[in-house]
């Protein structure tokens, strides 16, 4: 990699990076803000509707706000990274069921680090757990963890970020927005889920052009995480049959994403990437993550990472 093709991917890189902590800024001022000025409710952690609404509103102002604002600032058409071309119902499909098959298997990743974390003797303070408890509450779950996030993170990681990037190839363009995908969560018991749930919804918008499949594939696997509270809520289901319901689930799931895999096999060359010559994927990775913007987002989660940890 020459020095020109060098400092263009470090500048697009540093673009992109500043952006993510941009976000990231922006969603901590909101927060200490709204502390400051007294905005949140007494008793606010109980009060689900406004938890529920304030979700809601991070994630378009952080992600689809900010990311406007960047397509306006760095001159970027929306049309350059809102790719929607026809991939076909039945390849959408199969890369659905392969993302969302990933996702399951990922999670449970996941849970073994969250269930051995106190090993070493560190307890990660941030909740995944949602609730709700009246009708409004629950459709205002869904929309926050299932329509929102997908639509707004998908704009940000695989519609700017991603495609920002694949000038530079699509396997660097898929390894660095997934790191910043997954950094962004701010906790570490979730990068063993989000770094290869966020490579497979980037991989998968690279071979179809298209966002769509990555918003959908977002959309159910969020709203798998998002319709046990639901349904124990308004009764539906008690705690012992849902966790039975959704354990077998999972297996079904698995199994449907292994069929689906095995058939993108069967398509020519659908999982080669396009590569760019002068842009060797090792050294351009490096030089992607040791920009001064990629730095700076990956140091601001460090940060927040860190003030969720509590030393036992």
């Amino acid at each position: 990699m020459n020095y020109y093709a060098k400092k263009q991917l470090r500048k697009t890189s540093t673009e992109v990076g500043l952006y993510v902590f941009a976000s990231s800024v922006l969603m901590t001022i909101i927060v200490l803000n709204t502390y400051a000025f007294g905005l949140f409710p007494a008793n606010f952690t109980a009060n689900n509707t406004f938890m529920l609404l304030f979700d809601i509103i991070i994630s378009l102002v952080c992600f689809f706000v900010v990311g406007l604002l960047y397509c306006l600032i760095s001159s970027t058409p929306l049309s350059s990274v809102l790719p929607f071309k026809k991939a076909g119902a039945s390849l959408t499909l199969e890369l659905v069921l392969v993302t969302v098959g990933l996702s399951v298997i990922a999670s449970y990743l996941a849970d073994i680090l969250v269930t051995n974390f106190s090993f070493f003797r560190v307890e990660n303070t941030v909740s995944f757990e949602t609730s709700s408890s009246t009708p409004v509450e629950d459709i205002l779950n869904i929309v926050s963890i299932s329509i929102i996030p997908p639509i707004a993170e998908e704009f940000m990681f695989r519609g700017i970020i991603l495609n920002k990037l694949r000038p530079y190839g699509d396997a660097l363009a898929i390894v660095i927005s997934s790191v910043l995908f997954s950094i962004l969560h701010g906790n570490i018991v979730q990068i063993p889920f989000t770094f290869p749930v966020g490579l497979a919804l980037a991989f998968i918008t690279v071979k179809t052009d298209s966002l769509l499949p990555a918003i959908i594939s977002h959309f159910v696997i969020n709203f798998m995480s998002a319709l046990p509270s639901v349904l124990e809520s308004n009764g539906t289901f008690d705690e012992n049959t849902l966790s039975t319901v959704f354990f077998i689930s999972r297996f079904v799931i698995i199994a449907l994403g292994i069929i689906a895999a095995y058939l993108l096999s069967k398509r020519k060359g659908f999982f080669s990437l396009k590569s760019n010559k002068d842009f060797p994927l090792k050294k351009s990775i490096i030089a992607s993550l040791t920009s001064v913007g990629i730095i700076l987002a990956i140091l601001m989660q460090i940060a927040e990472i860190i003030s969720n940890l509590r030393i036992f």
